[in-house]
């Protein structure tokens, strides 16, 4: 039976660059996962500790160093490399100037490599201002990033709240689909402002982003929020708040404390989290053409499960304990015990705290105009009845401030792929999946997002647009 929970959970310009946040470093080369047995071989190796080259990015820290291809780091900054992973987990603590020390094997001879650690590139576009930014968060800095209109006056501002996963927003390849929306949106005219996760891109932190719980992460945000409103040249009353995925649970729960001119929501969450997951081990595995049935009776089996943790407060360790109870989290949850982590990448407390919020009663708090977005193909979201429910809640007790647009043939992450059962066809060959998704991001979705949010800064009630229903 197939039980896996899908999320969709990486030119010239004016740049603007903090100066009190220091910018994170890469090394700057593409690695093996594992030395392949041909190159092991060749390069009579003694044993398979340490992590091998396969190319190096020009004008990078390891291209200054010298690195070569098919070199193979051993040791880094004095510890010593056992593989590919230990090499990118050390890599992650690397900053702008640091000094850095490298021993490579080349040519069945070992070399020291001594240089600095170069930054990583600020992203540029000759579009747009791109003002990099930061904020203080408890006794740690978390990167903001403000992108507007060179050519004309900004409309609005769009605080663009990203999904569960954890992943860096600055500097997003070209074609990468949450790019393109915000770049989507400043093309409309829109100011589209955006905060890093704590230990994502330059922002610090001294615990792992997939450690942090909601509810921090949630801080995080609302902190995010206050430095947008201190901005001096900013209307604040012409905010707008963007959630994708996740983010469209953390966008009601800011919007009830600030009050924005209105929230656009797109693959998101009205029920309690707990419930949503139950629902997406049914739907998206009846999908793939599972039997709908024993999928239930599957969930009914889980209930215990659901019930400790969501209702019971129990921990996943406690739960771990008990075999049943082990079996479902490992089945419904990809849950690891040795790093607490599960779905997502995040820990078990992470989707809990997730599970606290009353949705209902935020939204209701709320009280502003809400556009609440499915698309057709997007599964992670399971189908469109959470955000039809969601704005039937908004209009009882805000007449008329919701509105709900079905996308057609949109996935979760924006692009135009099909129905359901087209995107489900393509998934039997990933990699042609991949491409053609890439090329096939639905620029009419963002069309519509900032028309009703330009009608919404110019009418107190936001009529019907067209392709939008009630």
């Amino acid at each position: 039976m197939r039980i896996k929970i899908i999320f969709f959970s990486f030119f010239v310009t004016l740049s603007v660059y903090s100066q009190n946040i220091k910018r994170k470093g890469s090394l700057g080369v593409g690695l093996y996962n594992s030395v392949p047995d041909s190159i092991y071989k060749k390069m009579n190796l003694k044993s398979n500790n340490g992590s091998l080259v396969q190319f190096v990015i020009p004008q990078t820290t390891a291209d200054k160093l010298g690195v070569k291809p098919y070199d193979l780091i051993t040791n880094c900054n004095n510890v010593a490399i056992q593989s590919t992973p230990s090499l990118i987990q050390l890599a992650k603590h690397f900053k702008d100037g640091d000094s850095i020390s490298l021993i490579v094997i080349r040519n069945n001879s070992s070399l020291k490599l001594l240089g600095f650690v170069k930054g990583k590139p600020y992203e540029v576009s000759d579009k747009f201002k791109i003002t990099y930014g930061e904020f203080k968060f408890n006794d740690e800095l978390i990167r903001t990033i403000f992108k507007e209109p060179v050519s004309k006056k900004s409309i609005g501002t769009v605080y663009f709240v990203q999904g569960i996963s954890c992943y860096s927003l600055d500097n997003l390849q070209a074609n990468d689909p949450t790019k393109l929306a915000i770049d989507a949106m400043v093309e409309k005219g829109f100011n589209v402002y955006y905060v890093e996760k704590k230990g994502m891109g330059d922002s610090y932190s001294t615990i792992p982003c997939e450690e942090i719980g909601f509810n921090q992460e949630l801080d995080v945000f609302k902190e995010g929020y206050k430095k947008l409103l201190s901005s001096r040249s900013l209307d604040t009353s012409r905010i707008f708040i963007f959630g994708h995925s996740l983010g469209g649970v953390t966008a009601p729960l800011l919007a009830e404390q600030f009050h924005p001119k209105g929230v656009v929501v797109y693959g998101t969450v009205f029920k309690q989290w707990g419930e949503y997951l139950k629902d997406a081990i049914i739907y998206q595995a009846a999908y793939y053409g599972e039997n709908l049935d024993s999928l239930k009776r599957a969930v009914a089996l889980m209930e215990p499960t659901f019930n400790d943790l969501f209702f019971n407060g129990k921990s996943a360790k406690e739960l771990a304990r008990d075999t049943n109870h082990l079996k479902v989290l490992k089945q419904a949850f990809e849950y690891d015990v040795n790093t607490n982590l599960g779905l997502a990448g995040r820990t078990i407390e992470f989707h809990q705290e997730i599970n606290g919020h009353n949705m209902a009663e935020a939204w209701k708090n709320a009280n502003t105009n809400v556009l609440a977005i499915y698309g057709e193909s997007d599964i992670a979201a399971n189908n469109s009845l959470d955000h039809e429910a969601l704005v039937k809640h908004v209009n009882k007790y805000h007449p008329g401030k919701g509105r709900f647009l079905l996308m057609p043939k949109t996935n979760h992450m924006f692009q135009e792929i099909g129905t359901m059962d087209d995107y489900i066809k393509m998934q039997t060959d990933p990699s042609k999946y991949q491409l053609y998704a890439s090329q096939h991001f639905n620029t009419k979705l963002f069309d519509i997002v900032c028309e009703w949010m330009a009608i919404n800064l110019t009418k107190s009630n936001s009529p019907p647009i067209k392709s939008i229903k009630k």
